[in-house]
C-alpha cells in the first residue's frame, strides 16, 4: 500500500474541514488545524520507518501544481514553504498566466504537501482579503505584505510539529530520526539537482506594509503549521529554496 491510509486521510480532512467552516471560532480552528498538522507529521515519520524496513515502496517522484488567479508569486512561495518543510524541493515557472510548481520528493512526503497546500492556500487568501491598508499604501501591496508574513511564520510551526513527532518516534531504520530524515532530504536534493541542474533561487517579495506583514505573521502562527521565490516575467524556471 502506498497511499495515505483512508482512515487517517479522513481524520485529517475532517479536522481541516472543521477549521475552515464559517461557524468555527478562531480558537477552535487553531485547535483543529493543530491536530491535522500533527497527524501529518506523525504519518510522514511512520512512512519513513516502513520504507527503511523495506515494507513500503516510497520512491522519489515529481508532481506539478498549477496556481491560477491573483497573488501567484506569494502563493507559490507558500507552496515552497510547505514543500521544504516536508523535505521536498519545488521549482516554479510561469506559462500563459499560470504559475506551475513542480514538486520533487518521496511519495509519502508529496502526499503531505498535496493535502496541506490547498487548505493553507485558502487560509492565506481569506486572511489577505480582510486586510486593511496603511495610508499611502495600495491594498494590493498590503495584501502581499500580509501573505509574506503568513508564509514566513509557517516553517517554524511545521518544524515544531515534526520535532514533536520525532520525539515520539526516536529511530527510523536503526538511525536517529533526525539523521534518517536528513538523509531523505539529501536524497531529494541530489535528485532535484540531477533533474534541474540549471535553476537559480530568487528573493522573496518586498514588504511594503509592516502592519499587514505583522498581521500575516500572527495569522501564520495561529495556523500552527512548513524558500521562497518569485517567477520572472520571462517564464524562466527557478527553484524555491528556504
Amino acid at each position: 500500500m502506498t497511499e495515505i491510509d483512508p482512515n487517517l486521510l479522513g481524520r485529517i480532512k475532517g479536522y481541516l474541514a472543521k477549521a475552515e467552516h464559517p461557524n468555527t471560532t478562531e480558537i477552535e480552528a487553531e485547535t483543529f488545524r493543530a491536530h491535522a498538522y500533527r497527524l501529518m507529521a506523525k504519518h510522514g515519520i511512520e512512512r519513513a520507518q516502513l520504507a527503511a524496513a523495506g515494507q513500503l515502496n516510497d520512491p522519489i517522484e515529481s508532481f506539478a501544481i498549477p496556481i491560477n488567479g491573483k497573488y501567484q508569486p506569494e502563493r507559490a512561495a507558500l507552496a515552497g514553504v510547505v514543500a521544504y518543510a516536508k523535505r521536498c524541493r519545488a521549482l516554479q515557472w510561469a506559462d500563459e498566466g499560470t504559475t506551475w510548481i513542480m514538486l520533487v520528493g518521496f511519495r509519502s512526503d508529496l502526499d503531505a504537501v498535496k493535502l496541506l497546500f490547498p487548505s493553507l492556500d485558502l487560509q492565506i487568501l481569506s486572511g489577505a482579503a480582510k486586510v486593511t491598508k496603511k495610508p499611502g499604501i495600495s491594498i494590493n501591496s498590503a495584501r502581499k505584505s500580509y501573505m509574506i508574513g503568513f508564509y514566513s511564520s509557517l516553517s517554524e510551526k511545521l518544524d515544531a510539529a515534526d520535532d514533536a513527532a520525532a520525539k515520539d518516534n526516536p529511530t527510523i531504520g536503526g538511525k536517529p530520526t533526525d539523521v534518517a530524515l536528513r538523509d531523505r532530504r539529501q536524497a531529494v536534493e541530489e535528485e532535484f539537482a540531477r533533474l534541474y541542474p540549471h535553476t537559480k533561487p530568487v528573493s522573496s517579495g518586498r514588504v511594503r506594509d509592516s502592519d499587514a506583514y505583522s498581521a500575516g505573521r500572527a495569522a501564520g502562527a495561529r495556523a500552527d503549521v512548513g524558500g521562497t521565490s518569485r517567477v520572472g516575467a520571462g517564464g524562466g524556471r527557478r527553484s524555491i529554496g528556504r
